[in-house]
């Protein structure tokens, strides 16, 4: 029996209730041998509008709506209203009808709680289909998750093959993780050419791990054993094994999509992208150009593609095409942003000012309308336009970095006080943030020669915030470039002692070492440890071909180094490769990756020492 109960009766009405199921509804009541249906007895007493096809009360105050994958609102279709011969109905009992007409009314009242305990009752009491059924879809629309799942089951013996019934369970199923049983329910939704919920199982896939994703995909092989051309299961197997890292595994499933179902668009857009991933990105770019053309209103086909020209450098292409799909989709504001963008990208500066103009007197993405607007004014050099677009920049996840920039703006104009106090004001405002602002008004005060008042700002700031590690690491790297080595120690050091695998600080502290002083073996296990935190980050690869190379261990300084490189082109990483490089006698090969790095960072004073250094007058 289910775990739900009626309240009892007296729990549930009030006094004129009573008197009114009093005079007319009980009376109705017993008739408990009377032949009729379920539908007619409901409908006719003091239900109103309220039918068993469908809740149409609101859920309750608080509750979250149903999702994509649930239906809120459920009517009879007209093959339930009008299907002709119609079995016997079940003789109903008294108090099942009573149990059924107070369901109703308190649903009308919101009190789904009780309209869900008096149904999932009698569906059990009863084995009506009718009211398994409606119980099962109150409960989905309630999001009572185990209820759907125990009245679906019921559902299903009595009609095992019911397609709604189907749909439901498999989503529960999925919901809880379950999903091989959820694929057997699915195997029987394909044999009736129903939808099967393959997409909401792809969604809550990306939470499971690789070895339980895999079981799954070897359940999906199972039923493309049955149905091999079903070009859905196909493409789930593609996301499936893309969700698993194998991409060539996922590219050929999605080619077998693509064989049975060649204008399948958003296999076409995954292969795109699957190919960019192998960097075949003209053989992605001709493929999603082609879709296009076939399928001009398909959005994410032409977003993808517009993207892919975009990443190839074609932003003539890519303009022309996000023009195209503003024109197709003239309600969607986050393609007419990015159609700004691109102009302001192609240098077409009055289109991209029109067009983030037009948002603002949309009111859509104002503030980062007025962000852009911002920042293409101090490109032209017109301070005043672009502090008067950051100052309409209204609180929220905009609104630190406009305070920011406002105060940057001020304080290049020898207004350091006005910047100072704009940081004070919003610090004010945002609490939650005033971290991040003391960073940015020591840093401010640093760019404006004024290190000792920005010293004075980080100590008042961890007066306020003791042992932030956020305002310890600045401060290291403020002492770091003051020449205060025992200072940057003991901030780095504090952080590592309140956690000992804070990657950053023990990098930070292991390079400086490194780098500053004889400290080598100490400067190892330090970055050694912070390697092991996070193997892949460019800047720890760095720092450990760096110190090999200040052990004379160049041959492992290279594999770092060149390791790192190939991550992140940063100026300084190339500084390092390049001497590593000049003194193993590689000197052509060094002098092309500081003349490369400089091209990107003209200014990189870490690149001209080097050189400086190395290289001959």
């Amino acid at each position: 029996m289910s775990q739900y109960h009626a309240p009892t009766r007296h729990h549930l009405l009030n006094a004129s209730q009573h008197q009114e199921l009093g005079s007319y509804t009980l009376k109705k009541c017993s008739l408990s041998h009377q032949n009729t249906s379920i539908h007619t007895l409901l409908c006719g007493l003091l239900i109103g509008t309220l039918s068993l096809g469908g809740c149409s009360t609101a859920p309750p105050s608080g509750s979250t709506a149903a999702q994509s994958d649930v239906q809120t609102t459920e009517t009879p279709t007209s093959a339930e209203s009008s299907a002709a011969p119609q079995a016997k109905a079940p003789e109903l009992s008294a108090e099942t009808l009573f149990d059924l007409i107070i369901a109703e009314m308190a649903g009308k009242q919101n009190r789904l709680d009780v309209t869900l305990g008096n149904y999932i009752k009698q569906a059990h009491r009863t084995n009506d289909p009718e009211i398994i059924a409606r119980a099962a879809r109150i409960a989905k629309y309630m999001n009572a998750h185990q209820a759907t799942l125990d009245a679906t089951r019921l559902w299903l013996k009595k009609d095992p093959n019911n397609i709604e019934a189907l749909q439901t369970i498999t989503i529960q199923l999925i919901r809880a993780s379950r999903f091989e049983e959820a694929l057997q329910y699915m195997d029987k939704l394909i044999a009736q050419n129903a939808s099967a919920n393959l997409d909401f199982l792809i969604h809550h896939s990306r939470q499971i791990t690789r070895r339980r994703r895999q079981r799954i995909i070897d359940t999906l092989d199972q039923l493309l054993e049955k149905y091999p051309r079903d070009p859905q299961l196909w493409f789930s197997k593609a996301l499936l094994e893309e969700q698993n890292h194998n991409t060539k595994a996922a590219l050929s499933a999605t080619n077998m999509c693509l064989t049975f179902d060649p204008q399948y668009v958003s296999a076409i857009v995954f292969k795109a992208q699957l190919l960019t991933e192998q960097h075949k990105a003209t053989e992605a770019e001709r493929l999603l150009r082609r879709a296009v053309k076939k399928h001009p209103d398909h959005k994410r086909a032409g977003i993808i593609y517009a993207k892919t020209l975009v990443e190839q450098g074609k932003t003539k292409q890519a303009h022309r095409q996000f023009k195209r799909l503003v024109d197709t989709f003239p309600n969607d504001y986050d393609l007419l942003l990015s159609l700004a963008l691109i102009s302001w990208e192609n240098h077409q500066t009055d289109q991209a000012k029109a067009y983030l103009t037009q948002l603002i007197e949309q009111d859509k993405r104002r503030d980062e309308a007025h962000t852009y607007l911002a920042q293409i004014a101090e490109a032209e050099h017109d301070t005043k336009k672009a502090l008067e677009h950051f100052r309409h920049v209204e609180m929220g996840p905009d609104y630190f970095n406009a305070q920011i920039n406002i105060a940057r703006l001020l304080a290049s104009d020898n207004h350091m006080e006005q910047a100072r106090k704009t940081l004070a004001d919003a610090r004010s405002l945002q609490p939650q943030q005033a971290v991040q602002y003391y960073i940015g008004e020591a840093e401010l005060l640093i760019e404006q020669g004024a290190p000792e008042d920005a010293e004075t700002v980080y100590d008042t700031a961890l007066a306020a915030h003791p042992a932030d590690p956020n305002l310890l690491y600045s401060r290291a790297m403020f002492y770091v470039d003051n020449d205060n080595l025992a200072a940057m120690e003991a901030d780095l050091r504090a952080i590592i002692a309140d956690n000992p695998n804070s990657a950053l600080a023990l990098n930070a502290l292991g390079y400086t070492l490194a780098d500053r002083t004889d400290r080598l073996d100490e400067a190892l296990e330090l970055i050694s440890k912070a390697n092991a935190l996070d193997p892949d980050d460019a800047a720890i690869l760095d720092s450990l071909g760096w110190v090999h190379f200040r052990l004379g261990k160049l041959p492992v300084a290279l594999q770092y180094l060149q390791r790192a490189y190939s991550e992140v082109q940063d100026h300084e990483i190339a500084a390092h490769l390049g001497e590593a490089l000049w003194v193993s006698g590689q000197k052509s090969e060094a002098l092309r990756i500081w003349k490369k790095a400089l091209e990107t960072n003209p200014d990189s004073e870490k690149i001209r020492e080097t050189m400086g250094r190395l290289t001959p007058l």
